[in-house]
């Protein structure tokens, strides 16, 4: 899956300031395919899409949007993210968007529950 983050470079995306999200720390790739890759049952696809092939995680607020996350609090290779899927977090930053996509360029990520 093609990084959306990267769909945004030479392009003029529109910026909405900082925010802080909460939502359940998903990935986007797995969401895509089946809004039922969430919680338990989305694990073992998170996991293999955020540690292994490295692709953008995202969070999944409570009111059904999606922000695909980047910056440095993912850490390399999502180290930062991955103990986190399933869980709720809170991310800071900048949240950019572009075609209906958000990105939240991450400052700060924090798990609020298990």
């Amino acid at each position: 899956m093609a990084n959306l983050a990267g769909a945004l470079v030479g392009t003029s995306p529109q910026a909405a300031g900082t925010e802080t999200v909460t939502g359940e720390l998903i990935s986007v790739w797995c969401y895509i395919q089946s809004a039922k890759n969430v919680g338990e049952a989305g694990y073992v696809c998170a996991l293999a899409d955020l540690k292994w092939e490295g692709n953008p995680p995202g969070v999944l607020t409570s009111a059904g949007k999606v922000y695909q996350l980047a910056g440095p609090a993912l850490g390399e290779n999502n180290a930062s993210a991955v103990p986190l899927i399933g869980r709720t977090v809170s991310v800071t930053g900048e949240v950019v968007e572009k075609d209906g996509v958000r990105i939240l360029m991450a400052r700060e990520l924090k798990a609020i529950s298990r």
